[in-house]
Protein backbone atom coordinates (compact mmCIF):
# COMPACT_ATOMS: atom_id res chain seq x y z
CA UNK A 1 0.00 0.00 0.00
CA UNK A 2 1.27 3.59 -0.70
CA UNK A 3 0.64 6.13 1.43
CA UNK A 4 0.74 9.64 0.16
CA UNK A 5 1.23 12.53 2.90
CA UNK A 6 0.53 16.15 2.09
CA UNK A 7 1.52 19.57 4.44
CA UNK A 8 -0.48 21.75 4.49
CA UNK A 9 2.14 23.84 5.79
CA UNK A 10 3.06 26.44 4.03
CA UNK A 11 7.21 26.81 3.64
CA UNK A 12 9.73 29.41 4.09
CA UNK A 13 13.18 29.80 4.58
CA UNK A 14 11.96 31.28 7.53
CA UNK A 15 10.31 29.66 11.03
CA UNK A 16 7.08 29.32 10.90
CA UNK A 17 5.01 28.52 14.46
CA UNK A 18 1.40 26.48 14.72
CA UNK A 19 -0.25 28.60 16.29
CA UNK A 20 -3.43 26.32 18.29
CA UNK A 21 -6.01 28.73 16.76
CA UNK A 22 -5.88 27.12 13.67
CA UNK A 23 -8.80 24.63 13.96
CA UNK A 24 -11.56 23.45 12.22
CA UNK A 25 -15.20 25.22 13.36
CA UNK A 26 -17.92 22.96 14.85
CA UNK A 27 -21.30 22.08 12.78
CA UNK A 28 -23.62 25.35 13.09
CA UNK A 29 -20.52 27.48 14.84
CA UNK A 30 -20.79 31.18 15.05
CA UNK A 31 -16.95 31.37 13.92
CA UNK A 32 -15.71 30.11 10.48
CA UNK A 33 -13.40 27.41 9.79
CA UNK A 34 -9.55 28.90 10.42
CA UNK A 35 -8.01 25.45 9.01
CA UNK A 36 -7.48 26.50 5.65
CA UNK A 37 -4.73 24.72 3.84
CA UNK A 38 -1.96 27.62 2.31
CA UNK A 39 0.74 25.38 0.59
CA UNK A 40 3.50 25.67 -1.74
CA UNK A 41 1.98 23.88 -4.00
CA UNK A 42 -1.29 25.61 -4.36
CA UNK A 43 1.08 28.72 -4.90
CA UNK A 44 2.96 27.05 -7.26
CA UNK A 45 0.18 26.17 -9.31
CA UNK A 46 -1.52 29.70 -9.00
CA UNK A 47 2.43 31.44 -10.20
CA UNK A 48 2.01 28.86 -13.12
CA UNK A 49 -1.06 29.96 -14.35
CA UNK A 50 0.12 33.09 -14.60
CA UNK A 51 2.91 32.53 -16.12
CA UNK A 52 1.44 30.41 -19.16
CA UNK A 53 -0.64 33.13 -19.89
CA UNK A 54 2.21 35.99 -19.78
CA UNK A 55 4.34 33.23 -22.06
CA UNK A 56 1.45 32.50 -24.54
CA UNK A 57 0.06 35.85 -25.01
CA UNK A 58 1.37 38.76 -27.38
CA UNK A 59 0.16 41.45 -29.61
CA UNK A 60 1.58 42.27 -32.88
CA UNK A 61 1.63 45.94 -33.85
CA UNK A 62 2.79 46.90 -37.46
CA UNK A 63 5.00 43.33 -37.29
CA UNK A 64 6.16 44.10 -33.64
CA UNK A 65 5.85 41.58 -31.00
CA UNK A 66 4.97 42.82 -27.46
CA UNK A 67 4.50 40.75 -24.32
CA UNK A 68 2.24 40.80 -21.57
CA UNK A 69 3.50 42.83 -17.92
CA UNK A 70 0.03 44.95 -16.36
CA UNK A 71 -3.54 44.72 -16.73
CA UNK A 72 -6.02 47.13 -14.70
CA UNK A 73 -9.80 46.90 -15.04
CA UNK A 74 -11.37 50.49 -15.56
CA UNK A 75 -13.98 52.20 -17.11
CA UNK A 76 -14.13 54.96 -19.58
CA UNK A 77 -16.54 56.97 -21.18
CA UNK A 78 -16.98 56.38 -24.95
CA UNK A 79 -19.82 58.86 -26.13
CA UNK A 80 -22.32 59.22 -23.93
CA UNK A 81 -22.25 56.12 -22.11
CA UNK A 82 -19.46 54.45 -19.40
CA UNK A 83 -17.69 51.19 -20.35
CA UNK A 84 -15.78 48.54 -18.59
CA UNK A 85 -12.38 48.41 -20.03
CA UNK A 86 -9.22 46.40 -19.86
CA UNK A 87 -5.90 48.30 -19.49
CA UNK A 88 -2.76 46.50 -20.88
CA UNK A 89 0.59 47.36 -20.75
CA UNK A 90 2.66 45.43 -22.80
CA UNK A 91 6.56 45.73 -23.74
CA UNK A 92 8.97 45.02 -26.60
CA UNK A 93 11.55 42.04 -25.55
CA UNK A 94 14.06 42.91 -27.94
CA UNK A 95 13.86 46.86 -27.94
CA UNK A 96 14.35 48.34 -24.10
CA UNK A 97 11.99 51.10 -23.53
CA UNK A 98 9.47 50.46 -26.50
CA UNK A 99 6.12 49.90 -24.48
CA UNK A 100 2.49 50.20 -25.63
CA UNK A 101 -0.38 51.28 -23.55
CA UNK A 102 -3.94 48.86 -24.96
CA UNK A 103 -7.18 49.39 -23.77
CA UNK A 104 -9.71 46.73 -24.70
CA UNK A 105 -13.22 46.61 -24.01
CA UNK A 106 -14.57 44.03 -21.69
CA UNK A 107 -17.95 43.68 -23.41
CA UNK A 108 -17.42 44.71 -27.10
CA UNK A 109 -20.59 46.11 -28.95
CA UNK A 110 -21.10 47.12 -32.24
CA UNK A 111 -19.48 50.46 -31.69
CA UNK A 112 -17.03 49.79 -29.24
CA UNK A 113 -13.03 50.43 -30.02
CA UNK A 114 -9.84 49.50 -28.69
CA UNK A 115 -7.01 52.39 -28.35
CA UNK A 116 -3.37 52.41 -28.30
CA UNK A 117 -0.39 54.56 -27.05
CA UNK A 118 2.82 54.02 -28.41
CA UNK A 119 5.35 55.66 -26.28
CA UNK A 120 8.17 54.87 -28.60
CA UNK A 121 6.42 56.77 -31.34
CA UNK A 122 4.55 58.93 -29.15
CA UNK A 123 1.14 58.86 -31.26
CA UNK A 124 -2.08 57.09 -30.11
CA UNK A 125 -4.35 54.84 -32.27
CA UNK A 126 -8.06 53.82 -32.50
CA UNK A 127 -9.14 50.27 -34.00
CA UNK A 128 -12.34 49.01 -34.76
CA UNK A 129 -13.06 46.53 -31.88
CA UNK A 130 -16.31 45.43 -32.36
CA UNK A 131 -17.43 42.24 -31.73
CA UNK A 132 -16.96 40.73 -35.25
CA UNK A 133 -13.48 41.73 -34.44
CA UNK A 134 -13.48 39.26 -31.37
CA UNK A 135 -12.95 35.96 -32.42
CA UNK A 136 -13.26 33.47 -28.88
CA UNK A 137 -12.24 29.83 -28.51
CA UNK A 138 -12.92 28.44 -25.13
CA UNK A 139 -10.60 30.74 -22.72
CA UNK A 140 -8.98 32.22 -25.50
CA UNK A 141 -9.16 35.08 -27.60
CA UNK A 142 -7.64 36.50 -30.96
CA UNK A 143 -8.50 40.19 -32.22
CA UNK A 144 -7.45 41.70 -35.28
CA UNK A 145 -8.47 45.22 -36.31
CA UNK A 146 -6.81 48.17 -38.21
CA UNK A 147 -6.83 51.49 -37.14
CA UNK A 148 -9.22 54.08 -37.92
CA UNK A 149 -7.63 56.74 -39.69
CA UNK A 150 -6.37 55.78 -42.44
CA UNK A 151 -5.56 59.69 -43.80
CA UNK A 152 -3.35 60.03 -40.54
CA UNK A 153 -1.51 56.70 -40.36
CA UNK A 154 -2.31 53.08 -40.94
CA UNK A 155 -1.41 50.50 -38.57
CA UNK A 156 -2.23 46.70 -37.92
CA UNK A 157 -3.84 45.33 -34.23
CA UNK A 158 -3.06 41.44 -33.57
CA UNK A 159 -4.04 40.40 -30.25
CA UNK A 160 -3.26 37.01 -28.94
CA UNK A 161 -4.90 36.03 -25.65
CA UNK A 162 -4.46 32.52 -23.68
CA UNK A 163 -6.56 32.77 -21.04
CA UNK A 164 -8.83 35.61 -21.10
CA UNK A 165 -9.43 35.45 -17.61
CA UNK A 166 -6.50 35.32 -16.06
CA UNK A 167 -4.74 38.01 -18.23
CA UNK A 168 -7.27 40.79 -16.71
CA UNK A 169 -6.10 39.13 -13.38
CA UNK A 170 -2.08 40.48 -14.09
CA UNK A 171 -2.56 43.44 -11.77
CA UNK A 172 -0.85 47.01 -12.21
CA UNK A 173 1.57 47.69 -9.66
CA UNK A 174 5.39 47.22 -10.31
CA UNK A 175 7.71 46.58 -7.35
CA UNK A 176 11.49 47.90 -7.17
CA UNK A 177 14.73 47.89 -4.26
CA UNK A 178 14.98 51.11 -2.94
CA UNK A 179 17.32 52.94 -0.16
CA UNK A 180 20.01 50.52 -0.70
CA UNK A 181 22.52 51.65 2.62
CA UNK A 182 24.79 49.20 3.81
CA UNK A 183 23.36 45.89 4.05
CA UNK A 184 19.45 47.24 4.38
CA UNK A 185 17.29 47.52 1.66
CA UNK A 186 13.67 48.77 1.40
CA UNK A 187 10.97 47.60 -1.07
CA UNK A 188 8.90 50.31 -3.31
CA UNK A 189 6.01 50.40 -5.64
CA UNK A 190 5.39 52.16 -8.77
CA UNK A 191 2.99 52.94 -11.30
CA UNK A 192 4.04 51.20 -14.43
CA UNK A 193 1.69 53.62 -16.28
CA UNK A 194 3.25 56.91 -15.17
CA UNK A 195 5.25 57.59 -18.48
CA UNK A 196 1.93 57.31 -20.41
CA UNK A 197 -1.18 60.19 -20.86
CA UNK A 198 -3.56 60.53 -18.39
CA UNK A 199 -6.56 58.30 -20.03
CA UNK A 200 -3.93 55.60 -20.17
CA UNK A 201 -2.52 55.63 -16.99
CA UNK A 202 -5.04 54.56 -13.46
CA UNK A 203 -4.68 56.81 -10.52
CA UNK A 204 -4.47 53.86 -7.93
CA UNK A 205 -3.30 50.35 -8.57
CA UNK A 206 -4.56 47.11 -8.19
CA UNK A 207 -2.80 44.25 -7.03
CA UNK A 208 -2.73 40.89 -9.03
CA UNK A 209 -0.88 37.82 -10.44
CA UNK A 210 2.42 39.69 -11.61
CA UNK A 211 2.58 41.31 -8.51
CA UNK A 212 3.25 37.97 -6.06
CA UNK A 213 5.86 37.08 -9.11
CA UNK A 214 7.46 40.54 -9.13
CA UNK A 215 7.02 41.02 -4.84
CA UNK A 216 8.71 37.38 -4.86
CA UNK A 217 11.67 38.24 -7.21
CA UNK A 218 13.01 41.53 -5.33
CA UNK A 219 12.68 39.81 -2.02
CA UNK A 220 14.48 36.59 -3.35
CA UNK A 221 17.15 38.28 -5.47
CA UNK A 222 18.43 40.48 -2.33
CA UNK A 223 17.99 38.21 0.36
CA UNK A 224 20.55 36.21 -1.72
CA UNK A 225 22.95 39.04 -2.15
CA UNK A 226 22.71 39.05 2.07
CA UNK A 227 20.53 41.77 2.11
CA UNK A 228 17.56 42.43 4.91
CA UNK A 229 14.15 44.20 3.59
CA UNK A 230 13.05 46.15 6.72
CA UNK A 231 9.81 47.75 4.87
CA UNK A 232 7.56 47.59 2.23
CA UNK A 233 6.94 50.63 1.05
CA UNK A 234 3.11 51.90 0.16
CA UNK A 235 4.11 54.34 -2.06
CA UNK A 236 1.33 54.09 -4.35
CA UNK A 237 -3.00 53.75 -3.56
CA UNK A 238 -3.78 50.23 -3.41
CA UNK A 239 -7.87 49.84 -4.20
CA UNK A 240 -8.08 45.75 -4.54
CA UNK A 241 -6.65 42.66 -5.36
CA UNK A 242 -7.82 41.11 -8.84
CA UNK A 243 -5.93 37.75 -8.20
CA UNK A 244 -6.76 37.20 -4.25
CA UNK A 245 -5.44 33.88 -4.20
CA UNK A 246 -1.77 35.07 -4.87
CA UNK A 247 -2.18 38.15 -2.83
CA UNK A 248 -2.97 36.32 -0.11
CA UNK A 249 0.63 34.30 -0.62
CA UNK A 250 1.72 38.18 -0.94
CA UNK A 251 1.00 38.36 2.64
CA UNK A 252 2.01 35.29 3.62
CA UNK A 253 5.60 35.68 2.46
CA UNK A 254 6.00 39.15 3.36
CA UNK A 255 4.90 38.05 7.23
CA UNK A 256 7.36 34.90 7.05
CA UNK A 257 10.40 37.15 5.96
CA UNK A 258 9.94 39.57 8.61
CA UNK A 259 9.50 42.93 6.90
CA UNK A 260 7.28 45.61 8.15
CA UNK A 261 4.86 47.71 6.14
CA UNK A 262 4.72 51.59 5.82
CA UNK A 263 2.00 53.36 4.41
CA UNK A 264 2.73 56.56 2.89
CA UNK A 265 1.14 59.72 3.74
CA UNK A 266 -1.95 60.20 1.42
CA UNK A 267 -1.74 57.01 -0.22
CA UNK A 268 -5.03 54.49 1.01
CA UNK A 269 -5.37 50.70 1.16
CA UNK A 270 -8.73 48.98 0.50
CA UNK A 271 -9.80 45.31 -0.07
CA UNK A 272 -6.79 43.24 -1.30
CA UNK A 273 -4.35 46.69 -0.36
CA UNK A 274 -5.09 45.89 3.04
CA UNK A 275 -4.64 42.63 3.03
CA UNK A 276 -1.10 43.11 1.95
CA UNK A 277 -0.80 45.98 4.49
CA UNK A 278 -1.70 43.95 7.54
CA UNK A 279 0.82 41.29 6.62
CA UNK A 280 3.97 43.40 7.64
CA UNK A 281 5.51 42.52 10.80
CA UNK A 282 5.23 46.07 12.08
CA UNK A 283 2.48 47.92 10.31
CA UNK A 284 3.05 51.83 10.07
CA UNK A 285 0.67 54.55 8.98
CA UNK A 286 1.91 57.96 8.18
CA UNK A 287 -0.57 60.88 8.46
CA UNK A 288 -0.38 64.16 6.88
CA UNK A 289 -1.27 65.77 9.90
CA UNK A 290 -1.34 64.72 13.68
CA UNK A 291 -4.71 65.28 13.80
CA UNK A 292 -5.93 63.36 10.32
CA UNK A 293 -9.33 61.82 10.32
CA UNK A 294 -8.06 58.27 8.51
CA UNK A 295 -11.57 57.29 7.81
CA UNK A 296 -12.63 60.48 6.14
CA UNK A 297 -9.45 60.43 3.98
CA UNK A 298 -10.45 56.72 3.46
CA UNK A 299 -7.07 55.25 4.17
CA UNK A 300 -8.00 51.58 5.56
CA UNK A 301 -10.68 49.99 3.56
CA UNK A 302 -12.51 46.65 4.15
CA UNK A 303 -15.41 44.50 2.54
CA UNK A 304 -17.25 41.73 2.18
CA UNK A 305 -16.11 39.80 -0.52
CA UNK A 306 -18.00 37.71 -3.00
CA UNK A 307 -17.38 34.54 -5.49
CA UNK A 308 -18.26 32.32 -8.00
CA UNK A 309 -20.79 29.46 -6.60
CA UNK A 310 -19.57 26.11 -8.52
CA UNK A 311 -19.74 25.10 -11.94
CA UNK A 312 -22.75 27.61 -12.09
CA UNK A 313 -20.54 30.80 -12.48
CA UNK A 314 -23.00 32.68 -10.56
CA UNK A 315 -21.85 35.10 -7.84
CA UNK A 316 -22.64 34.60 -4.40
CA UNK A 317 -22.14 37.02 -1.42
CA UNK A 318 -19.85 35.68 1.57
CA UNK A 319 -22.63 36.86 3.66
CA UNK A 320 -25.07 34.55 1.92
CA UNK A 321 -23.02 31.09 3.17
CA UNK A 322 -23.21 29.71 6.83
CA UNK A 323 -20.32 30.44 8.59
CA UNK A 324 -18.88 26.72 8.86
CA UNK A 325 -18.59 26.92 4.94
CA UNK A 326 -15.65 26.21 3.96
CA UNK A 327 -15.24 28.89 1.35
CA UNK A 328 -15.16 31.44 4.75
CA UNK A 329 -11.71 29.31 5.87
CA UNK A 330 -9.05 30.92 3.00
CA UNK A 331 -9.62 34.94 4.26
CA UNK A 332 -10.27 33.98 8.30
CA UNK A 333 -7.20 31.56 8.35
CA UNK A 334 -5.38 34.82 6.75
CA UNK A 335 -6.96 36.96 9.01
CA UNK A 336 -5.82 34.75 11.90
CA UNK A 337 -2.47 34.24 10.71
CA UNK A 338 -1.61 38.27 10.46
CA UNK A 339 -3.59 39.41 13.69
CA UNK A 340 -3.33 36.21 16.20
CA UNK A 341 -6.95 35.46 18.35
CA UNK A 342 -8.60 38.51 17.19
CA UNK A 343 -8.18 37.52 13.49
CA UNK A 344 -11.07 35.49 12.88
CA UNK A 345 -13.10 38.19 14.93
CA UNK A 346 -12.14 40.57 12.41
CA UNK A 347 -12.85 38.57 9.47
CA UNK A 348 -16.38 38.22 11.00
CA UNK A 349 -16.43 42.50 11.22
CA UNK A 350 -15.30 42.77 7.42
CA UNK A 351 -18.22 40.69 6.15
CA UNK A 352 -20.72 43.13 8.69
CA UNK A 353 -18.78 46.13 7.68
CA UNK A 354 -19.81 46.93 3.96
CA UNK A 355 -21.11 44.88 1.14
CA UNK A 356 -19.21 43.28 -1.54
CA UNK A 357 -19.83 46.72 -3.74
CA UNK A 358 -18.94 49.27 -0.49
CA UNK A 359 -16.54 50.17 1.69
CA UNK A 360 -16.22 50.40 5.34
CA UNK A 361 -12.86 52.47 6.52
CA UNK A 362 -11.78 52.60 9.66
CA UNK A 363 -11.35 55.34 12.25
CA UNK A 364 -7.37 55.61 13.33
CA UNK A 365 -8.28 54.08 16.98
CA UNK A 366 -10.25 51.50 15.64
CA UNK A 367 -6.73 51.10 13.71
CA UNK A 368 -5.17 50.62 16.85
CA UNK A 369 -7.73 48.31 18.56
CA UNK A 370 -7.95 45.48 15.54
CA UNK A 371 -4.25 45.68 15.21
CA UNK A 372 -3.91 46.50 11.96
CA UNK A 373 -1.40 49.20 12.51
CA UNK A 374 1.30 49.22 14.99
CA UNK A 375 2.81 52.64 14.25
CA UNK A 376 1.61 56.15 13.64
CA UNK A 377 4.16 58.78 11.79
CA UNK A 378 3.43 61.91 10.99
CA UNK A 379 4.67 63.23 7.37
CA UNK A 380 7.76 64.84 7.17
CA UNK A 381 6.03 67.47 5.20
CA UNK A 382 3.29 68.39 7.22
CA UNK A 383 3.74 71.26 9.73
CA UNK A 384 3.86 69.87 12.63
CA UNK A 385 5.87 66.42 12.68
CA UNK A 386 6.18 64.59 15.71
CA UNK A 387 7.92 61.35 14.15
CA UNK A 388 6.71 58.34 14.95
CA UNK A 389 5.14 56.54 17.86
CA UNK A 390 4.78 53.00 18.73
CA UNK A 391 1.27 51.99 19.89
Amino acid sequence: MLTLLVSCAYDSNHKATKDHYFDQAPENSIYPRTNYCFSNVKRDTLVANVERVLDQSYALVEGRRYHFRYSHPTRVKQGQTTMKVILFLLENPFIHGDKIALIIPAKPDDSSICRLYSLQTGKEYGFGCTQEHFQPQGSALSIYAESLDHRKYMAELYVAIDDCRRIMQLGSVHFYAKNKQNSQVNIGMLNPFADFPASFCPQALILGGTSYIELAKVIDNFAALGYVIEWLDFDQSLLGSIDEGLNLYSGLMIRDRGISTRLKASKRVASGGTHLFISGNRRRIELSHPLEPIERTKRLGVHSWKGQSGQSQAMISARALPLNHESHAEQATFYQRMLGESGRNFYLLTLQAAAPEQMYYFRIDEAKRHGLITEVAISSTALSSTGSAKL
